[in-house]
């Protein structure tokens, strides 16, 4: 019958999704619905590119610093952020959060990164699955620019009580001098349950001259706030 095969075609068709359910940040200057600004003229699209439907991210977003992007090769930037403090702290963090509409696993998260001669010498990265509290995934020299590759970094499902699974990206860097921290890219990879998808290839030229609940930008909640925001344990939809 039509209806089967209808079901027969999702059901062959979802595990191909699940596979290869990467997002991309890459911030080029190209026009779309969420534009970072800079008081030098240059703008970058703050939307992640998706491979498929299943895993959703966020816009980039910071706390207590200022982001300003910056043209590394003709058509895509890097992100310049300053304002990091000494020592790290949970009041200077640049946040990347993502929800995985059906169970999967987070394979792999790749980044892209660099800092000024003045810039904060160290960047701590950690992320926090459906929820739960951040675990530290390193404590990083900033002293050239260079690629980070994390694997197998656990499951994104729901918890009790939530709709979706979700992911926490937080960066703090710190031990500068007032120079920037610059984030070129960032890659994230989930793939099927209990199977590993492992980094697909990545090419990509680098050029440089010089407690509270959260949403899913990464911003402090007050536990009556509008919209979807993570908080302990939970998702919670807020009309």
């Amino acid at each position: 019958p039509p209806s089967m095969r209808h079901l027969t075609s999702i059901l062959l068709f979802l595990p191909a999704c699940l596979w290869a359910q990467v997002l991309e940040y890459t911030w080029p200057n190209t026009p779309c619905v969420q534009m970072i600004h800079c008081d030098t003229g240059c703008t970058a699209c703050n939307v992640p590119e998706a491979s498929g439907a299943l895993l959703v991210g966020s816009n980039l977003s910071g706390v207590g610093v200022e982001i300003c992007p910056r043209p590394t090769v003709p058509g895509d930037n890097a992100l310049d952020i300053v304002g990091w403090p000494w020592s790290p702290s949970i009041d200077h963090r640049v946040v990347i959060s993502g929800m995985s509409l059906i169970p999967g696993e987070l394979d792999s998260i790749l980044i892209v990164h660099g800092a000024d001669p003045d810039g904060p010498q160290r960047v701590q990265v950690s992320l926090s699955l459906n929820g739960g509290a951040p675990v530290e995934l390193g404590d990083m020299s900033t002293s050239a620019d260079q690629e980070l590759v994390f694997t197998g970094l656990g499951s994104l499902a729901p918890a009790e009580g939530q709709a979706f699974g979700t992911f926490q990206l937080t960066f703090r860097a710190y031990q500068g001098n007032g120079g920037a921290w610059s984030l070129d890219a960032v890659r994230v990879v989930m793939g099927p349950v209990n199977s590993a998808t492992a980094v697909p290839e990545w090419e990509r030229t680098i050029g440089r001259t010089g407690g509270p609940g959260h949403d899913l930008l990464g911003r402090d909640l007050a536990p009556s706030s509008a919209g979807l925001h993570v908080g302990p344990g939970r998702v919670v939809l807020m009309p």
